[in-house]
C-alpha cells in the first residue's frame, strides 16, 4: 500500500505486536485472551490511539478448535 512501516514506528505512530501464543497453552484451556487484551490496551494507551488493527484473528481464533469456543471469545 505504499507505507513506510519502519518510518511510522520510528515516529510513534505505528506500533507492530507480535503475539505469540502458545499452543500447547491453548490446548490445555490455559490461554484466556483477556490478558492478550490488556496488554494490547496497555500499548494503545501508552500510544494515545483509537484504533487496534488484528491481523489474522481468524487463526488465533482457530487455535481453540472449538468453534463454539471461538465463538464465546469473539
Amino acid at each position: 500500500m505504499g507505507m513506510d512501516i519502519a518510518a511510522a514506528e520510528a515516529g510513534g505512530k505505528l506500533k507492530c505486536i507480535y503475539a505469540d501464543v502458545p499452543h500447547d497453552a491453548v490446548k490445555a484451556d490455559e490461554f484466556d485472551i483477556l490478558g492478550l487484551l490488556a496488554v494490547l490496551e496497555g500499548h494503545a494507551r501508552a500510544l494515545n490511539t483509537g484504533r487496534i488493527v488484528l491481523d489474522a484473528i481468524d487463526v488465533l481464533m482457530r487455535l481453540f478448535g472449538n468453534p463454539e469456543r471461538e465463538r464465546e471469545i469473539l
